[in-house]
């Protein structure tokens, strides 16, 4: 594959980001533009903090710090971000910190694939399977007609109380 056509390949399948040692952009490609909204010009010397949605907990950023510097090892997990608009967005975030020769910190640079449509037909199913088990007794079997679920309207239905579920569900 050619350079210009390997070019094209990334910018319309991940999102590409550069920051120095500091957290300030120093590069955005095509992707992460479209996805956040943040073009190249806007983006560069802002932190990186510009698409920090808040959600995650400060935990999370400070296992991603010590994989990428302390074990110079490459991060990786689903993030939920916030695009300039203010719109959450989410995305399967590779990260890995860039070292000089003589060891010292650089910068990091950041692969994401934007999975936002997967999140929110996962949070849509979850929502209805909510709703059903609220509205519902389910009951659910494994192949053997073992009961491995039922929901707490099932077992009031049925006459157990939570002590009880254990009995029911094996």
């Amino acid at each position: 594959m050619k350079e210009k056509e390997f070019e094209k390949f990334v910018d319309t399948s991940v999102l590409v980001s550069k920051a120095d040692k500091n957290g300030k952009i120093t590069y955005v490609n095509k992707k992460f533009s479209e996805v956040s909204g943040w073009s190249l010009e806007e983006a560069v010397g802002k932190d990186h903090k510009i698409v920090n949605s808040g959600f995650h907990p400060k935990e999370m950023w400070d296992e991603m710090y010590k994989t990428t510097i302390k074990d110079k090892e490459i991060w990786n997990a689903v993030v939920t971000n916030k695009a300039k608009d203010g719109h959450l967005y989410w995305v399967d975030s590779y990260i890995k910190a860039e070292f000089r020769g003589n060891g010292e910190l650089k910068g990091f640079t950041s692969l994401r694939y934007d999975v936002s449509d997967v999140k929110k037909k996962e949070l849509e199913i979850r929502n209805r399977m909510n709703a059903i088990n609220q509205s519902n007794a389910v009951i659910e079997f494994d192949l053997d007609g073992n009961i491995i679920f039922a929901n707490n309207l099932f077992l009031e239905t049925m006459g157990y109380n939570a002590n009880e579920k254990n009995k029911v569900i094996r």
